[in-house]
């Protein structure tokens, strides 16, 4: 897909980010992550009107945040690919009192607008649920690698299915103050949804963010709502910073594939969660790297307990 991508645009932007508990010391619910992503150059429609961009830009024009002479639109791919597990993950047998063993493969192809203060994105998804995500493979692969415990409960995940849906995403800069010696203090907001098979959801929060020669892109949460919007202008300065940035938001969540499809599991999703995130980053012209935490209230009623993980985010300029 992404070789694919890059044949119909100059490629700007590649993005890994490594989502993972063990930044914890623990274990359970959502246990791994991967995503590898890609994001062509930003044009205008009426300095490119033949771009791929522009042409789905133009096609899309109704919707908000995409039309206006000096938006910049880009596209996007990305895959990523995540698994969740009970807490105790050394038992072999179904845990009906937790959570089940889940994976989950998912490939995205968005849509970015950006304006001064503001950015939006567009995305259709498409995947796996269950055995053909091949989660398991990976996080026994990875339970290897760091010397973590074996996961041993594996052949009781959930049945597969096909995965579709769509997104979007929005972040807007609120206030930018500027300090001494080219430091910055940043305030926005940001918001989203997704409607697919596993997950549907909208979810809203803030973010505060300080450093010294700030990036252009506008939402530094590359673990939260619509991470992938975190991407369209973060090198465009082409210059060395660093920062830190806090953030608060709530999910409200439709409907659940682990709800609706975990047969004999007491799982009952809570529909209303809170998380926090905090995380610092640094900056060259071409490479960016950023390390959040986050940690989530409780999403389930059954099972009281929050859900922590670390993300490692690395963008390369090309």
């Amino acid at each position: 897909m992404l070789l694919s991508a890059s044949s119909m645009a100059s490629a700007q932007l590649l993005d890994f980010s490594w989502d993972n508990d063990i930044l914890f010391g623990t274990d359970g619910s959502y246990t791994n992550g991967v995503k590898l992503g890609w994001r062509g150059d930003e044009e205008r429609v009426n300095r490119c009107p033949q771009c791929w961009s522009s042409l789905l830009a133009n096609t899309l024009d109704g919707l908000p945040g995409i039309g206006g002479s000096t938006t910049m639109h880009s596209l996007g791919a990305e895959v990523r690919q995540v698994m969740g597990t009970p807490q105790d993950i050394s038992i072999t047998t179904p845990q009906y009192d937790d959570t089940p063993y889940v994976g989950i493969l998912r490939g995205d192809i968005s849509l970015f607008s950006r304006q001064a203060n503001s950015a939006t994105s567009y995305s259709l998804s498409f995947g796996a649920i269950g055995p053909n995500s091949g989660a398991e493979s990976t996080q026994k692969s990875v339970h290897k690698l760091t010397g973590s415990t074996k996961p041993q409960g594996w052949d009781t995940q959930l049945d597969g299915e096909a995965l579709f849906g769509i997104g979007a995403a929005r972040a807007d800069r609120i206030k930018l103050w500027a300090h001494n010696e080219g430091r910055q203090t940043e305030w926005g907001t940001a918001y989203g949804a997704q409607l697919n098979n596993f997950l549907s959801y909208a979810a809203a929060g803030t973010f505060v963010r300080y450093g010294h020669n700030l990036p252009s892109n506008l939402l530094p949460d590359y673990a939260g709502i619509g991470s992938s919007v975190s991407l369209p202008g973060l090198l465009a300065n082409r210059n060395y910073g660093w920062s830190l940035f806090a953030g608060v938001a709530a999910e409200a969540v439709g409907y659940s594939y682990l709800e609706e499809e975990a047969e004999g599991y007491q799982y009952d999703k809570d529909p209303f969660v809170g998380y926090v995130t905090l995380g610092a980053s640094a900056h060259t012209p071409d490479f960016h790297i950023s390390l959040s935490l986050r940690q989530t209230s409780s999403q389930t009623r059954n099972a009281r307990r929050t859900l922590q993980f670390g993300t490692l985010a690395l963008i390369w300029a090309f």
